[in-house]
């Protein structure tokens, strides 16, 4: 499937090792402009990134075991570490609902049934970018707004 050409990669035969995706992951939050958080800013890049970013790890949750390098390494998890912060403490529930869904497909893609790392997708199955957003998300718990405490304890439960 169109899966099996991860991230671009280039299938003529190179002495490089098979390219990470995580430079896609970077790339995507750069497109997001997330530092930009001021009041009258749209936050329909943020929204698009964060889409684009749910579709990359619905793709990666698909693709069968391989030997090749972990698709997603450190470099990915600190690319989405302060985005998915801010996204998770902004007012807007629309983003903070796309950020739990981003971070429970992290934790789909990254992680078999039994919530051990799936090699072939992440070494760590996700878990610095997944331990980093759990503050945020008891926040959002006991913030009073039902709503995203409600779509932050169906976050919870799907990323433990």
């Amino acid at each position: 499937g169109p899966a099996r050409s991860r991230c671009g990669r280039r299938r003529t035969p190179s002495p490089r090792p098979a390219m990470s995706c995580s430079h896609v992951v970077a790339d995507e939050v750069a497109r997001g402009n997330f530092e930009d958080t001021g009041p009258d800013r749209d936050w329909g890049d943020r929204n698009e990134a964060l889409l684009a970013l749910q579709r990359l790890f619905d793709e990666a949750g698909k693709i069968e075991q391989t030997d090749d390098e972990a698709m997603f390494d450190a470099e990915a998890w600190r690319a989405l570490r302060l985005p998915l912060q801010q996204c998770l403490r902004d007012p807007r529930s629309h983003l903070v609902r796309e950020a739990c869904g981003l971070l429970a497909k992290i934790a789909h893609a990254c992680n078999d049934e039994r919530g051990l790392p799936k090699q072939w997708v992440s070494r760590d199955g996700g878990r610095p970018c997944l331990r980093d957003a759990t503050p945020a998300l008891f926040e959002l718990l006991g913030s009073g707004n039902k709503l995203n405490a409600r779509v932050a304890d169906d976050c919870l439960v799907s990323v433990i």
